[in-house]
């Protein structure tokens, strides 16, 4: 009988040690984590603006970043088709390609809706010249990025929701 409880001891003990070894190296991590992958964000943000300032020297039209999902990439998309066949919000919408219930209807939606968006030879206003705009936006995506599709960040809410239960 001493023996078995012994063990049981011991082995609670291994048990309550390595909860609270791992718990200790979730604190030092998950902060850690936070600030690797919000890091991450922005240069990924930074990239989806290249592609937009590039599109935007070409096509001289308004460009939109959107974040395609499915694909997990940037989709610079522009509003109205245009004279070099890039992808345009109408365009995908009639071909059927743009599903979803988020969809910008008019010029307005979109800008609201995307993460970024360029200047034109109209005279549209270019998101860089209202920095707390593209503060905004760049929060909005931080956040986005964080909640879905950051692996990292999904596996310490996983961890999170594993200890609470």
């Amino acid at each position: 009988m001493l023996p078995k409880l012994l063990d049981f001891k011991l082995y609670y003990m291994k048990s309550s040690y390595k909860k609270i070894i791992e718990n200790a190296l979730f604190r030092l991590y998950k902060p850690l984590c936070i600030r690797i992958e919000k890091y991450r964000a922005y240069k990924l943000w930074k990239d989806g603006i290249r592609q937009c300032d590039e599109l935007n020297e070409k096509l001289k039209v308004r460009v939109y970043l959107f974040w395609d999902a499915s694909h997990s990439c940037w989709a610079p998309l522009t509003y109205e088709p245009n004279k070099l066949h890039y992808p345009s919000i109408r365009e995908l919408l009639r071909l059927g390609k743009m599903k979803g219930t988020n969809i910008p209807a008019n010029v307005q939606q979109a800008a609201d809706k995307c993460y970024y968006y360029t200047g034109s030879k109209n005279g549209a206003k270019n998101i860089s010249e209202n920095p707390a705009l593209k503060l905004t936006k760049l929060k909005n995506w931080i956040a986005y990025y964080l909640l879905n599709v950051s692996v990292p960040m999904q596996k310490c809410r996983s961890y999170l929701l594993q200890q609470h239960r």
